[in-house]
């Protein structure tokens, strides 16, 4: 065991670094390869592996990264990538090397257009705080024929609105703070965990916004909405008495 109290690790740091330099190889990357490799126990062999790396380095040391992005259809934040321990270093390198790009801060997207998520998955990450309403959840529902040219969501008045991209659409609707998290629940779509109102609570939307949506719409919704078996009328009643429009919902099963 040699005195290490003698070792001048200076020096040792000095001579790495100068190593590094040399092979354009960055500490955060030398290590991954020590790790990743614990049979290497013979400097010739860590010299072999690193030529190999740096001659294939797309396909041997990112492929469990680009598997991810596969996963999730092309598409992950900054919470996938922590929950997969993937670092902000490789991240770094695979944008270099123009395998993704980045959308926004902690948004990376793959570049292969092989993968590629339904639009409303993408506008979700812009809207981190909103839920999908209107237009936009009557088309889930399939309550409408009707083709929005913008994805809607709900965000509440307290909070501050995002910026939004010139692509994909995006129209926000601030919605009141006492009934913002009225019938919110989630949905899957690709891999991706995203909030909707439910059925009921967008029929209540619709009327509570009719002046703000298409009068067909507004009807062809509604009238698919009663026409249906799965309808809960319980809820409906008592999502429209907590956001003050009862009336004016009885009014329109009256008319219907």
């Amino acid at each position: 065991m040699p005195n290490l109290s003698k070792i001048d690790f200076s020096g040792v740091k000095e001579t790495f670094l100068d190593v590094f330099n040399k092979l354009s190889l960055p500490e955060e990357e030398f290590f991954d390869l020590i790790r990743r490799y614990p049979d290497i126990n013979k400097l010739d062999d860590l010299i072999t592996v690193i030529q190999t790396e740096d001659n294939s380095k797309e396909k041997v040391i990112y492929p469990e990264i680009i598997e991810l992005f596969e996963k999730y259809y092309g598409l992950v934040d900054s919470n996938i990538l922590k929950e997969n321990q993937v670092s902000y270093y490789h991240i770094k390198k695979l944008e270099e090397m123009g395998k993704i790009v980045k959308l926004k801060r902690g948004l990376y997207a793959l570049r292969d257009t092989h993968y590629v998520v339904e639009e409303i998955v993408e506008a979700s990450f812009f809207v981190p705080k909103g839920v999908i309403c209107l237009y936009s959840a009557l088309v889930h529902y399939e309550l409408t024929t009707f083709t929005p040219s913008e994805h809607n969501f709900a965000v509440s008045r307290k909070d501050r609105k995002p910026a939004l991209p010139n692509y994909p659409p995006i129209r926000l609707f601030s919605y009141d703070d006492d009934t913002f998290d009225i019938g919110v629940e989630k949905i899957e779509k690709e891999g991706h965990v995203i909030k909707i109102y439910d059925l009921e609570r967008t029929i209540c939307d619709v009327v509570k916004y009719r002046n703000k949506l298409d009068a067909n719409v507004v009807k062809e919704s509604l009238n698919t909405y009663f026409a249906r078996r799965n309808t809960n009328y319980t809820k409906l009643l008592k999502y429209a008495a907590k956001m003050r429009i009862k009336t004016i919902l009885n009014n329109y099963l009256e008319v219907l």
